[in-house]
């Protein structure tokens, strides 16, 4: 009966403190493999280290196993197939540990040990996209670089000999760039990141330490840049410059393992961030069309924006402030101050915005809309209007639109809102989608708002007189006025002027520069 009875007792011991241990095992060990995989998705180069660093952790000693594999292969969704490929995207890690038994093994057929082992699978799932929104499109040619981020970096670049193209051509590691940003700033959490401050200096350091650990060529062309900013910069090179500013991240985001930003679109919005602190004037150009001088001054007032987007997420970027001086007749200034007509326009262009939608085999979707933009007549210190403040209606004071010789002035003063546009567009990595309103058709609408918001006065040799005069005439001088600044004056001269420029006023431009993606379990 005893002998009976401890076989029985022994039976039940082994369940409880055998089984009990082994599954204890087989749970360290998912749990081991599970952190492995989904940890190692981010850099499986580094799968190996990451690995051994994983189990030790998790108090695992990998000479204890006697399976220990994490292998790269291809993951069959609809079959839950893994395949061993060197080639892979997607991760399996086998561990197995051979356990002792302590009772059962004393029972008839029970092997003094058994294997227990875990598997797990990864693979990346798009999660997010890393969208790019600029309200102003720049063309990307080497001379007008050169003039454009060598006024923002208070220098002169010659980037024909430093080969922009490269850097046109190379992406940067945005998970490599932020996690040298936290060692360099001392932090430990993306908000704690978004919250600090780089110079210019450091932002093109962890850009060349990322390069350099990638091996990308266009290492040796950033690193000219930056010597040809150090050399010739007049300005102070040591601003503060916000990371949150300069990217704007999602701080709960944990799916960045392969998004990638563009070496050229990083260094034109760092340049960007640095010129909207230091308040300089990114371009100040004069154009000359016949009888028609232009006078073209613009001050970026945001640097593009660049943003780790989820469906649902929204972007946003201000566009730039541009200065057109139209002058017809432009011979008159030496003797009288001003041409025949002169037409001052303020325009604050771009409030671009974009909603990523969604996913498809295609790529992203996302609903872009572009505001035209703010437009003033009138006369305002260009300190005001070229700064980083808010500019109102107030600001604003009369400007001569017609002199005839000194004898007959016409004042104007006026405001109008510009149509935007919006539309869906679908979006792969490296393409760009430009949304903008047809200026030319826009021009008749922009003319009519601000005729009707117009504050017209004149002098006569000087006075005031010539008002009483001027009064019942006023509706055809509008009718004539709005000819003349919208058939005769806007339409030709903003159509060439984005080319001559590179400025495409109330355009907004939207660039999809990587997806983001998240490491998941499959099996």
């Amino acid at each position: 009966m005893v002998a009976m009875m401890m076989t029985v007792f022994v039976a039940f011991l082994g369940i409880g403190v055998d089984v009990g241990h082994l599954f204890m095992v087989k749970h360290r060990l998912q749990n081991a493999a599970d952190t492995v995989a989904v940890s190692a998705m981010r850099k499986i180069a580094l799968r190996e280290i990451i690995a051994q660093t994983v189990l030790t952790q998790q108090n695992i000693d990998p000479a204890t196993l006697s399976t220990y594999e994490v292998n790269l292969g291809t993951w069959d969704s609809a079959g839950k197939i893994f395949t061993p490929d060197a080639a892979g995207e997607a991760l399996q890690v086998r561990l197995e540990r051979t356990e002792p038994l302590y009772f059962l093994k004393v029972l008839p057929g029970i092997p003094d040990t058994v294997p227990v082992g875990a598997e797990a699978t990864a693979n990346l799932k798009k999660s997010g996209a890393v969208v790019q929104l600029g309200a102003t499109t720049l063309t990307m040619d080497g001379g007008e670089l050169n003039a454009l981020l060598g006024s923002m970096l208070g220098t002169s670049l010659s980037l024909d000999a430093i080969g922009w193209q490269g850097l046109a051509g190379a992406s940067l590691n945005l998970v490599d760039f932020l996690d040298l940003a936290k060692v360099e700033l001392g932090v430990g959490t993306m908000e704690g990141l978004l919250n600090a401050d780089l110079t210019l200096v450091q932002i093109l350091d962890l850009m060349l330490e990322v390069l350099d650990a990638d091996g990308n060529t266009a290492y040796t062309q950033l690193n000219l840049l930056k010597e040809e900013i150090l050399a010739g910069s007049i300005g102070p090179i040591d601003l503060p410059l916000h990371v949150g500013d300069l990217l704007q991240l999602d701080v709960d985001t944990k799916a960045l393992a392969q998004a990638n930003v563009n070496v050229l679109s990083m260094v034109k919005a760092t340049a960007g961030l640095f010129n909207s602190q230091e308040g300089a004037v990114s371009a100040d150009v004069g154009v000359n069309l016949g009888l028609l001088d232009v006078d073209v001054k613009v001050k970026v007032a945001e640097p593009p924006v660049i943003k780790v987007m989820k469906e649902g997420s929204t972007i946003h970027s201000a566009g730039a402030r541009v200065y057109l001086n139209a002058s017809v007749l432009g011979t008159f200034d030496a003797a009288f101050g001003s041409g025949l007509v002169e037409v001052p326009l303020y325009l604050e262009t771009g409030s671009g915005d974009a909603e990523l939608t969604g996913f498809s085999e295609d790529g992203v979707t996302l609903d872009v809309s572009s505001a035209l933009a703010k437009v003033y007549i009138g006369s305002i210190d260009e300190g005001i209007f070229l700064s980083d403040t808010t500019v109102n209606e107030s600001d604003f004071g009369n400007a001569t639109i017609l002199n005839l010789l000194g004898l007959v002035k016409v004042m104007a003063k006026s405001y109008a809102d510009a149509e935007g546009a919006s539309e869906t567009v679908t979006l792969d990595v490296g393409e760009t989608a430009s949304v903008s309103g047809e200026l030319g058709s826009a021009t008749g609408a922009l003319v009519s708002s601000l005729l009707g918001n117009l504050d017209l006065s004149s002098e006569l040799l000087g006075t005031p007189l010539l008002n009483l005069i001027l009064d019942p005439l006023l509706e055809p001088l509008l009718a004539t006025l709005g000819v003349l600044v919208g058939d005769s004056i806007l339409t030709p001269l903003l159509n060439p002027l984005t080319g001559l420029t590179g400025i495409h006023p109330g355009q907004t431009d939207v660039m999809l520069i990587d997806y983001a993606y998240e490491a998941v379990l499959v099996n």
